[in-house]
């Protein structure tokens, strides 16, 4: 399967004076000499490192099994905890030296990444408190648009609209024509209460005063 990708092939060598960026996959069929300093951002898999170092090992059968031809100078320790024993290399066979090996971390590195953590955990503390204020506020204005939504539908059904007029549910108070100039004259009129005002019964003197007339 072809690719869309224009391949260039060069015969010889090739030098470059100044930056190199590159995309993708590298394979290296030869040997790479480094001149300066090599930054590896990623993960570094390679079993045949030339260190003297070679780690810690629970058993010296396993630290056999791992380099079952060491080279003069490496060192490994073997145990379960520290300090290790310490193993060399001597006459081509591990061999213990008698001495017992410490392994210290430096913490400076992980307090660091620790203390962003707690930074970053009580940024969210606070995000999630405001949030928190946020929903409380939201709950109240909608208590308050329920309660004002309540009101207005108990005055809704105290009300009836019919065209342009409104009626409201109102007491019914009879009075006479002389009971309702008084209230006028003293305009103390409640504009709840519907006055009906009726005619005032004559009396028998008037009846007789009109007869005599």
């Amino acid at each position: 399967m072809s690719s869309a990708i224009k391949t260039t092939h060069m015969d010889g060598d090739l030098a470059v004076g100044r930056h190199v960026s590159m995309g993708g996959r590298a394979n290296v069929a030869g040997s790479v000499s480094i001149g300066h300093n090599l930054k590896v951002e990623g993960w570094l898999d390679a079993p045949n490192i030339k260190g003297v170092n070679k780690g810690v090992f629970l058993t010296e059968e396993a630290l056999r099994s791992a380099y079952p031809k060491p080279q003069e100078g490496w060192f490994a320790g073997v145990g379960s905890s520290t300090p290790f024993e310490t193993y060399v290399v001597q006459n081509g066979e591990w061999v213990k030296s008698g001495g017992r090996m410490e392994i210290n971390v430096e913490m400076n590195q992980y307090t660091e990444e620790v203390e962003r953590l707690h930074e970053r955990m009580d940024e969210a503390h606070a995000e999630i408190d405001d949030m928190r204020a946020e929903i409380a506020k939201v709950r109240e204005e909608m208590d308050e648009a329920h309660a004002d939504i309540n009101k207005k539908m108990v005055k809704a059904r105290e009300t009836e609209e019919v065209g342009n007029l409104t009626f409201r549910s109102t007491r019914v108070v009879t009075l006479t024509e002389s009971e309702f100039e008084e209230i006028g004259e003293t305009g103390m009129f409640d504009e709840n209460t519907l006055y009906l005002v009726v005619e005032e019964e004559e009396t028998e003197d008037e009846e007789t005063e009109g007869e005599g007339l």
